[in-house]
Formats: C-alpha cells, structure tokens, sequence
C-alpha cells in the first residue's frame, strides 16, 4: 500500500493494555532507519509463521495525538473498515474447514444454506496478532441461514465448536476482551436461523458486547456423547454458549427433537454481564 497520506486514520492495536486507539497522520516521510534496523525491527515483532507480512518500506509518522502503543502492536487504516458486506443466498456443502468465515465489520450474511463443514458453519473471529486480520467486528447480522451436519470432524477444539461461532482467534492468551473499551466484537445479531445436528456448542460467542440470539432453532442437536478429551471445554453440551460477554439477549430459540447428550442447562456462560434471558427457549 501507499504510506499513509496526511489525514489517514490510522488503528493501533494494542495487546496490553487490550484496547486500541486511532489517531490522524499529520505527517509521513521515509524512515532513517537503515535495511539493517529495520530488520532488526521486523525480527522482534513478526511472528516466525508469517513473514509475508510487513514486507514494504518504512515510513516516520506523526500524529496529530499521543498513542500508547510499544512495539509489538499493530497498526492498520481505520477507514479501511468501514465498507458493508453482504453474503446471501449461497449453498455451501462438503467443506473442508469452514463455510463462511466473515472477518470484517458492517456485514450480513443471510439466507444462506450451509451443510457438511468440517468444521464451524458460520465463523466471525477478532484477531489481529496472529495473522494480520482487521481485528475486532462491529455491527454483523447472521439472519436466516439454515446449517446442518456441522462440525463434522469432531474438532475438540474450542475455536471451531458448532454451527455459528463468534470467536477471539487468539485462543488461551486472550489477547484482547469483550469487556475492554474498543475491544471483542461489537453489536452482534444471530437471529432467525435453524441449525440441524451440529457438533459442539450450536451457537457460541466469546468477548462481544451487545448481542441478540433470537429465534433460532435447534433441531436434533447433542446426539453423539462428547469426548473425553473435550471435558475440560466450557460449551460442548450446550446450545449456546456465552464467554466473556457483556449485554447479551437470548430469547425465543426453539428447540426440536434434542439428542441425550444436551446439557442440563442448555444456555452456559461464563463471564457474562447484562444477560437478559428471561425466557431463552422454547420446546
């Protein structure tokens, strides 16, 4: 890409302390740092599985604010975030890894009928450290898909659990929450969308505020007894699972013909605030 002109907004995301900021360039020129430096840089910060990254030349920048930012934290154009996207009305079978993964912000995926995935069927995921992904997503409507047979692979692993999985991609580490100012997912909506047997927790959200799980449907879900490498996991035996969530609604999401292996409480969560969920489901 070009250097960042004056009047580009620039995102600084930071791991510690787990929020990011934006600030305006007021100036950019070519760095004084030598080949040599630069690397040097470049040997600290990128993660060894992903060298393609941050390959270009460096620029001196300066900003018409103070940033806390260190080096290790990533920088990306704010305003390259701002376009919509749609994703309707396609049939999806016999995936090898996901169906759908949407990884940016102002988005709908809807209509769309989803089966045979090896694993997630739906997947949205805030990351930025581990491969240079635009980083937490705001404003994402899931409406109206319909999943079968997802998770077929039997994956024990917690980043690729069920139908519809919004997900913080930096596993264990938790490089950044839901609870933190500018961090997780933002206003999200799961509504409308019938998922038939699907593998591990149906539905499952991780580090968002402001969420809507309304009126989906669970048809034949939990038929298969989980694993016992996969006791330890929070949301297997659920329908849906809530981690690290705050103002989140479940209400009206029905369920058909569940398999002996559901939980006894059917919604789990775990760090969760503002959860309305006065009637969750309905059988």
């Amino acid at each position: 890409l070009p250097p960042p002109a004056p009047g580009t907004r620039l995102r600084f995301m930071t791991g510690k302390p787990e929020r990011y900021e934006v600030a305006t360039v007021v100036a950019c020129a070519r760095t004084s740092l030598t080949r040599a430096e630069i690397e040097n840089v470049r040997s600290r910060a990128i993660q060894k599985p992903y060298p393609y990254l941050f390959s270009g030349a460096a620029f001196d920048i300066e900003l018409d604010r103070k940033v806390n930012v260190q080096e290790g934290d990533w920088v990306l154009r704010e305003d390259e975030f701002d376009e919509e996207y749609v994703v309707r009305n396609n049939r999806i079978t016999n995936c090898g890894s996901r169906g759908i993964v949407a990884n940016r912000s102002n988005g709908r995926i809807e209509g769309n009928a989803i089966s045979n995935t090896y694993l997630s069927g739906i997947q949205t995921f805030a990351a930025f450290r581990s491969e240079g992904f635009s980083g937490p997503q705001a404003r994402v409507g899931i409406f109206k898909n319909r999943l079968s047979e997802t998770g077929i692979g039997r994956s024990t692993a917690d980043l690729f659990q069920g139908a519809i999985c919004v997900m913080n991609w930096e596993g264990a580490s938790r490089g950044f929450g839901g609870h933190n100012d500018g961090g997780g997912h933002r206003d999200i909506r799961i509504e409308g969308n019938h998922i038939t047997r699907a593998w591990g927790a149906n539905i499952q959200v991780q580090d968002a505020e402001g969420v809507s799980i309304r009126n989906n449907r669970f048809t034949g879900a939990h038929q298969v007894k989980v694993p016992v490498s996969a006791s330890r996991m929070l949301d297997y035996g659920a329908l849906i699972s809530l981690q690290d969530v705050r103002n989140v609604t479940v209400a009206d999401n029905s369920i058909v013909a569940a398999g002996p292996y559901l939980n006894r409480e059917p919604l789990l969560s775990k760090g969760v605030s503002g959860l309305k969920a006065a009637a969750p489901f309905t059988r």
